[in-house]
């Protein structure tokens, strides 16, 4: 992708509208966006879902990023992000 923010990597943690648009505009600006999601997934995922897992709404919000789901309540889902950033 290219763009003013080629090269920047930015790691989300978040959920619902809000920041995962934050997230979508740097994409569009060319950044690396790494979605970190709980296992269960991203809540707008299961919200009026055409398809399993993926709602028009999570779609629209999240192109361009990768996602990833870590348990961050555990030791190794904890740490997992940091190696995300690399």
């Amino acid at each position: 992708m290219t763009g003013p923010l080629r090269g920047v990597r930015v790691v989300e943690f978040s959920e619902i509208i809000a920041a995962p648009l934050a997230g979508m505009q740097l994409s569009d600006l060319g950044a690396d966006v790494v979605k970190i999601e709980p296992p269960w997934g991203d809540p707008w995922r299961h919200q009026m879902s055409d398809v399993p897992d993926e709602s028009r709404t999570f779609i629209a919000f999240n192109r361009g990023k990768r996602s990833v789901a870590f348990d961050l309540k555990t030791s190794v889902g904890f740490l997992a992000p940091y190696l995300a950033i690399d």
